[in-house]
């Protein structure tokens, strides 16, 4: 049991890493993994521990990198920059709104038609 709580204190404090890391409250990073905002709270507040979904959910809606968000190893990030578009590593960096996504956009279409 007191292993548990270990586990739940180191997992919940990278979960608020991330969520300062990308600005996002409790509720916006349950929407960002398509998780009920009650899952989350409940990691938040060491009722239980994460589940594999939120791991999966983690690695593939946020880039968050599984071996630092179970051990703390490497970087909070991971990304395949071959695969992404360049609109969307700048979105993964700086959690930009839709509407700041338009002007990245617009701006991207500009610089290829120039």
């Amino acid at each position: 049991m007191e292993n548990d709580n270990k586990i739940k204190e180191k997992l919940r404090e990278r979960l608020r890493e991330i969520r300062k890391a990308r600005n996002l409250s409790i509720d916006e990073l349950a929407k960002a993994l398509e998780m009920p905002v009650r899952t989350i709270k409940s990691y938040d507040q060491k009722e239980r521990l994460p589940s594999a979904v939120l791991f999966l959910a983690l690695n593939e809606k946020l880039n968050i990198n599984l071996n630092w968000f179970a051990n703390g190893s490497g970087s909070m990030f991971t990304f395949n920059k071959k695969n992404m578009p360049l609109e969307e590593l700048i979105n993964q960096r700086y959690n930009l709104s839709e509407k700041e996504m338009g002007l990245v956009k617009n701006i991207l279409d500009f610089l290829d038609n120039d």
